[in-house]
């Protein structure tokens, strides 16, 4: 589908991807993907997951690195886009269902940001498990507070937009 679509990156969610199961796909893929996982400690193959593939027929890969910041939930992947210039993507599967556990996984987020001193990332891609905007879900309907104001929170810290909502306000 990468190859196909000309899809440079691909960020997935609830992956399951366990350490045996990664260096099979690098494997197998090896001349065509370059893959950053993150699993969830001791439910690796049954919960969460988060994943970063990258298409080395349109990305240079050789020096791509990534660090796991909340295991099986979050990961930053720094690579090179074109003209040499670095890009760094953050992909998240935040947890579903409980709101506060949402709320307290962008909390841990932008203060692992502070306490890091990383550069900030140039996209957040993933399931947030919440919307900010009422319009995005249908029927509309608000997610709690807390949560929605912990993800406005990360996104000012590290000055990122939702670019569809900007150029779409009312779709």
């Amino acid at each position: 589908m990468m190859r196909d679509r000309h899809i440079a990156i691909l960020a997935l969610q609830e992956t399951h991807i366990t350490p045996e199961l990664s260096r099979e796909i690098k494997s197998v893929y090896n001349r065509r993907i370059h893959l950053e996982s993150s699993s969830l400690p001791e439910r690796e193959a049954s919960a969460a997951g988060v994943a970063i593939a990258l298409n080395k027929t349109m990305l240079d890969t050789s020096r791509t690195t990534s660090t796991e910041i909340i295991p099986g939930r979050a990961i930053l992947v720094r690579t090179f886009w074109r003209n040499g210039r670095h890009l760094r993507i953050l992909a998240v599967y935040a947890p579903t269902g409980n709101m506060t556990e949402n709320a307290a996984f962008w909390a841990t987020l932008k203060t692992w940001w502070v306490s890091n001193q990383e550069p900030k990332p140039d996209m957040m891609l993933g399931d947030f498990n919440m919307v900010q905007n009422t319009i995005d879900r249908f029927p509309p309907r608000s997610d709690p507070q807390p949560a929605t104001e912990a993800l406005d929170a990360l996104t000012t810290a590290l000055r990122l937009h939702d670019s569809w909502r900007q150029t779409f306000p009312t779709n």
